[in-house]
């Protein structure tokens, strides 16, 4: 059809098409009159050289800053101009989603010789890296990047390791999350032993609670008696870890539905002294726990985090909800939507999704049906998982009758 229009050919349309799809930066050298036949126009910015590029799309703006590196290196900057080149570059890399290149550059940038740019190491040129690793290439990127930051003698820093774990997190590793959490406790060890055994109180052993974690991870009828956080003997807390690793490694495990290793690491923070929590710790540990479908846990952790004072989200008790769901234990979830509404706060259609599918997993038709209604008495527009759950509640019902 292209050729058939005023006997162009198809090359003619895709010089107009490129044409038109690339952006009008080129700056203007020549001297127009303007609108009023006053003074010549200034010379246009060229945005190629000039800071960054807010019109390109990412892919042309890592070819700019790459082009910009390579013009840089035969004009000889100093190290520190070149760094910045470098870390410029890496960025828009992983922007582009082309996270190879950007750990080539960053092999590139350290690398001495003529092909390299022989610059020292430094934490803003790791950290760049880190931040343009792709989640499906994290597992493999984010060891190689802190194995080369020891190898030029580079210490990480707390940010290094929430950068690190936050990529684990996209890709789903829990294995390699939480053997950056056993490299940081032993890190910390070594660095101060007169500390490993701080932040927690020999003294402080509950007899009421005297069970090791694993035979408590056993039963799965946790009551709300046993929410209350005890301190143990063993294991001792996380001295030195900030709170927010513990956080993204229990993020890892739930992602990666590790429900055993989320409850292990969880039961670690809650029995030792000192430790604070937040209430990600409580939701990632909840949602694995539903994964794994361990009401009993999922609702303990609700029941201590309001018991720690901890402002509960939504999200927590979706977790309850849904654990509660997935083993038939539908009053329960009933039971759970009314006290999250008693402690203000206000259900969802999420919410209302976790619910009807808890009736359905028991076979609970007519109360599914109600709950759809109870929805739209209250104005909630339902989701996709609550429509799906009332038609097949629907169907059911037809068919019964």
């Amino acid at each position: 059809a292209a050729m058939g229009v005023g006997g162009r050919g198809p090359a003619f349309f895709l010089v107009a098409i490129t044409a038109l799809a690339l952006p009008a930066r080129f700056p203007r050298h020549h001297r127009s009159k303007n609108a009023r036949g006053g003074a010549p126009r200034s010379p246009q910015p060229d945005h190629r050289t000039v800071g960054s590029s807010p019109d390109l799309s990412p892919g042309l703006d890592a070819l700019h800053y790459i082009s910009a590196l390579r013009s840089s290196a035969r004009r000889g900057l100093s190290d520190e101009e070149m760094r910045k080149k470098f870390i410029q570059a890496i960025t828009a890399a992983g922007k582009a989603g082309i996270s190879r290149t950007a750990q080539g550059l960053l092999a590139r940038a350290l690398s001495p010789g003529q092909d390299g740019a022989g610059l020292r190491a430094s934490l803003e040129l790791f950290h760049a890296a880190l931040q343009s690793t792709s989640s499906s290439l994290a597992s493999s990127a984010v060891p190689s990047i802190l194995n080369l930051m020891e190898l030029t003698g580079t210490k990480p820093r707390n940010g290094t390791y929430i950068l690190a774990l936050q990529r684990l997190v996209a890709a789903g590793d829990w294995q390699r999350a939480l053997d950056l959490l056993g490299d940081m406790e032993a890190r910390h060890a070594r660095e101060s032993p007169s500390r490993s055994s701080d932040g927690w109180d020999s003294t402080a052993h509950d007899s009421t609670h005297s069970e090791d974690v694993a035979e408590e991870g056993t039963s799965d009828d946790v009551s709300e008696g046993d929410s209350q956080r005890t301190w143990r003997v063993n294991p001792p807390a996380f001295v030195g870890i900030d709170p927010e690793v513990v956080a993204l490694v229990l993020k890892a495990c739930e992602r990666g539905k590790a429900w055993e290793e989320a409850t292990s690491l969880m039961e670690r923070a809650l029995h030792s002294r000192g430790f604070p929590l937040t209430a990600q710790m409580f939701q990632s540990a909840a949602n694995a726990n539903a994964h794994g479908k361990r009401p009993g846990r999922a609702l303990r952790y609700l029941h201590v985090a309001g018991n720690e004072g901890i402002r509960r989200p939504l999200a927590l008790f979706h977790a309850a909800i849904l654990a509660c769901g997935r083993t038939a234990k539908w009053d329960k979830a009933a039971g759970l939507v009314r006290h999250l509404t008693n402690s203000g706060l206000q259900p969802n259609g999420a919410t209302y999704s976790h619910l009807i599918s808890a009736y359905l997993q028991s076979g609970k038709w007519s109360k599914a049906l109600r709950a759809l209604r109870k929805m739209e008495t209250d104005g909630i527009p339902p989701d996709a998982g609550a429509l799906s759950a009332a038609n097949m509640a629907m169907r059911v019902c037809i068919k019964a009758k």
